[in-house]
C-alpha cells in the first residue's frame, strides 16, 4: 500500500480523517499508512494519530535554502506571510528540511491538501521538482459549476483538471450559482443580523492563535485590528453610492466581477495580476467610445475593500459600480465581454454563449468563447474586435469532458458544508482517489 500524507487547512481535518477511515475499513490499508501536516493544534484531536509534523513558525533557525524554488512568489502568495517577509522566508527555508526528511523517512507517494497557504505551495513544488522524492501533491478542488462537483489538480494554477474518471455519464450538466456561493451568503446573511455569532466567531479564532502558529508572530492587538477593520469595511460599504443595472441594459458595455480577496484563485492562480484596482483601471483605458465598464461587488467579499477604494473606482468616468445584489446572469446576458482574472462569472458567461475573457490561464479556457488574455493582448485586439469574434462552439463537448473528469461530491470544509461529512459523500471521494492513485 502506498503511504498517503493529508495536509488539512480551514477545517478540512475532519473530512480527510473520516477519508482515511474509509481508506483503512475498506481498503486494506492501516494507520501506518497515513500521515498529517497541520498547523493547527486544535486538528491533533481530529486526526488521533502519530504520524504527524507541526509546522512551528517559531522555529527560525538560520539556513542556507536547499533548492531553488522562488520562495519569493509562495511568501507573496500567502495572505499572512507576506506581512513579514523576512521572517517568511526563514520559516520556508526550514520547512524545506522538514518536508523532505519528512517524505523521505515515511515513504510518502501522495499528499493531498489544497494551494492556499504556503506550507501546501512549497509542498507541490518540492514534489514537482524534486525527484528523489517520488512524490505527488494533488490538490482536490471545488470546480464551482456543475455545482458539488470536484477534480484533482497537480499543477500549482490548476490550470489543467487530471483525467482519471473516463466513463461515460449521462449526469445532467446544471448551469447554476456555485453551491458555496449560497452557503457563504447565508453565513454572511446570519452574520449580519447576529452580533453575538460574529463575537463568537471572533473570540474562536483568537483561540486559535497559538505563539508557534504560522499566524502567531501576529499581536493580540493586531489580529483585533484586522478582523474590526473588516466589519468597518463592511459597514461603509453601506454609504457606497451604487446603481441600478436596468440603467444601463441597452448601452455597450462590458463587465468585470471582483474576486474575493484574499484567496487562492486570484492570489494564487492570478499571481502578477492580482491588483483588481489596476485591472479595473487598465479595461477603463481600453474602453472604446460610449461604451461602460460594468463593475460589480462579490457577495461573499463586503468587508474586503475599503470605502476609499470603491471612490477611487468611480472617479473613473464610464466605470459604474452596480449593486452587489444584481443576478450577475442578467448583467452577462448582456454584456459584449465578461472579464475576470480566473473567476466564476468568466466561465457562467461562457456557458451562457457569450464572450469571456480570464486574465490567468484557467482549466475552463477549454471553452472557445473563454479566452485568456493579457492587457498586451487586448490592447493589440482591441475591445470592439474581440466582442465581435466568430468562435467554434464546443459547449457541450466541454460539459461532457468535465462531468467525465469530475465527480459528484462536496469537498468544501464541514462548518461551510456539514454535507461534506455524510458517509455517502465519503465514499465518493475515497473512491476517486483509489482511483487515482491506482491510476496515476
Amino acid at each position: 500500500m502506498k503511504n498517503i500524507c493529508f495536509v488539512p487547512c480551514f477545517g478540512k481535518a475532519k473530512l480527510y480523517r473520516k477519508i482515511a477511515d474509509y481508506f483503512i475499513n475498506n481498503f486494506s490499508y492501516t494507520e501506518n499508512n497515513f500521515f498529517w501536516i497541520i498547523n493547527d493544534k486544535r486538528d491533533l484531536k481530529i486526526i488521533k494519530s502519530d504520524n504527524y509534523i507541526f509546522l512551528n513558525f517559531l522555529e527560525q533557525k538560520n539556513r542556507e535554502e536547499l533548492y531553488d524554488l522562488t520562495l519569493n512568489e509562495i511568501i507573496e502568495s500567502d495572505r499572512l506571510l507576506k506581512k513579514n517577509k523576512q521572517a517568511a522566508k526563514n520559516y520556508l527555508i526550514n520547512l524545506e528540511y522538514l518536508f523532505t526528511d519528512f517524505i523521505e523517512k515515511n515513504a510518502i507517494s501522495y499528499i493531498f491538501g489544497e494551494r492556499a497557504n504556503a506550507h501546501e505551495l512549497l509542498l507541490g513544488r518540492l514534489c514537482l521538482n524534486i525527484q528523489k522524492l517520488n512524490c505527488s501533491y494533488f490538490s482536490i478542488t471545488d470546480i464551482r459549476i456543475p455545482s458539488l462537483h470536484y477534480a484533482f489538480f497537480s499543477d500549482e494554477k490548476e490550470t489543467t483538471l487530471i483525467e482519471i474518471n473516463k466513463e461515460i455519464t449521462d449526469e445532467p450538466f446544471k448551469l447554476e450559482k456555485p453551491s458555496y456561493l449560497t452557503l457563504n451568503d447565508n453565513l454572511n446573511k446570519l452574520s449580519s443580523y447576529i452580533q453575538l455569532n460574529r463575537i463568537k466567531r471572533i473570540f474562536s479564532n483568537i483561540s486559535v492563535i497559538s505563539r508557534h502558529n504560522v499566524v502567531g508572530y501576529q499581536t493580540f492587538a493586531q489580529y483585533l485590528n484586522a478582523i474590526f477593520q473588516r466589519e468597518f469595511n463592511r459597514l461603509s460599504y453601506k454609504f457606497v453610492k451604487k446603481e441600478n443595472f436596468d440603467k444601463y441594459l441597452s448601452n455597450n458595455y462590458i463587465f468585470y466581477g471582483f474576486h474575493k480577496q484574499p484567496e487562492s484563485s486570484i492570489d494564487v492562480c492570478g499571481r502578477y495580476i492580482e491588483d483588481q484596482y489596476q485591472n479595473i483601471y487598465n479595461l477603463w483605458r481600453l474602453l472604446p467610445k460610449g461604451w461602460f465598464l460594468l463593475v460589480k461587488e462579490h457577495t461573499n467579499a463586503l468587508g474586503d475593500r475599503s470605502y476609499k477604494l470603491y471612490r477611487k473606482i468611480q472617479k473613473l468616468p464610464g466605470v459604474i459600480l452596480i449593486n452587489e445584489k444584481t443576478d450577475s446572469y442578467k448583467i452577462m446576458k448582456n454584456a459584449k465581454i465578461t472579464f475576470s482574472v480566473t473567476g466564476t462569472i468568466s466561465l457562467e458567461a461562457a456557458l451562457m454563449g457569450k464572450i469571456s475573457v480570464t486574465f490567468a490561464k484557467t482549466f475552463f479556457n477549454k471553452l472557445n468563447n473563454c479566452f485568456c488574455y493579457s492587457f498586451t493582448d487586448l490592447e493589440k485586439i482591441g475591445l470592439t474586435r474581440l466582442a465581435a469574434i466568430q468562435f467554434e462552439n464546443n459547449i457541450e463537448q466541454y460539459k461532457q469532458y468535465i462531468l467525465n473528469n469530475s465527480f459528484h461530491g462536496s469537498v468544501l470544509d464541514c462548518y461551510a458544508d456539514p454535507k461534506s461529512l455524510e458517509d455517502t459523500n465519503i465514499e465518493v471521494i475515497a473512491k476517486s482517489i483509489k482511483k487515482l492513485v491506482k491510476d496515476e
